[in-house]
């Protein structure tokens, strides 16, 4: 299904203003437990998905594993992103790998045939980002997920402490095209402004890695 995704993004003196906003919007119900996200970010040995995400080019893709939990066990999803100008889309297979099998250094191998990964170059592990999300939903099919506790790392180097983001937390707003007019009262009511905002980017150069286009 493709979707709208609106973020923004709050910095620690702002916090406060954000935690208001949660508590006095009493028409966001929790929509989900909270939980901690996991995602392993892939990349071609060029960054070709990274160039394309800082360019800002309309049609693109991204590919990740994602788990929500630290057990070795965990179930793990192959999911590839895609975006066609502002409306974006998930397509995901689930591994018969769990988390603790995930080798950090290896070329991922399609593990469902109806998911194209990439058109002509391989995919390698590039960054592993950790975050901790909560889920609410504000009218049936507009939902808005908070993410906070942000840790990036070189999967390349593990024995290397993961880099602790406190300087942001991120709030998404996620709504299907039918409900674009409804979604916008939602957002205007939101004490922020919409930017656009990459946490693989972002993760690359805390880890430093950034790409220039």
């Amino acid at each position: 299904m493709w979707r709208y995704e609106v973020k923004f993004i709050v910095d620690p003196p702002r916090r406060p203003l954000l935690d208001a906003w949660l508590v006095e919007t009493a028409s966001l119900r929790r929509h989900h437990p909270t939980r901690d996200v996991h995602s392993l970010y892939y990349d071609t040995p060029d960054m070709r998905g990274g160039i394309e995400n800082l360019i800002g080019l309309p049609d693109r893709r991204k590919t990740r594993l994602r788990w929500y939990s630290a057990a070795p066990d965990a179930a793990v999803t192959l999911e590839v992103k895609e975006r066609q100008g502002r409306l974006g889309r998930k397509r995901t297979a689930r591994l018969d790998s769990p988390s603790g099998e995930i080798d950090p250094f290896s070329r991922l191998e399609p593990a469902n045939a109806d998911i194209e990964l990439v058109e002509d170059a391989p995919l390698f592990p590039k960054l592993k980002i950790t975050y901790r999300r909560d889920y609410l939903q504000w009218d049936a099919g507009i939902r808005v997920t908070v993410d906070r506790e942000l840790r990036y790392a070189n999967p390349a180097t593990p024995s290397v402490r993961p880099v602790t983001d406190p300087s942001h937390a991120i709030v998404e707003v996620k709504f299907p095209p039918e409900l674009k007019d409804r979604a916008h009262d939602l957002v205007a009511e939101i004490p922020f402004y919409p930017l656009r905002h990459s946490k693989y980017l972002r993760g690359l150069d805390l880890t430093g890695r950034a790409i220039y286009a």
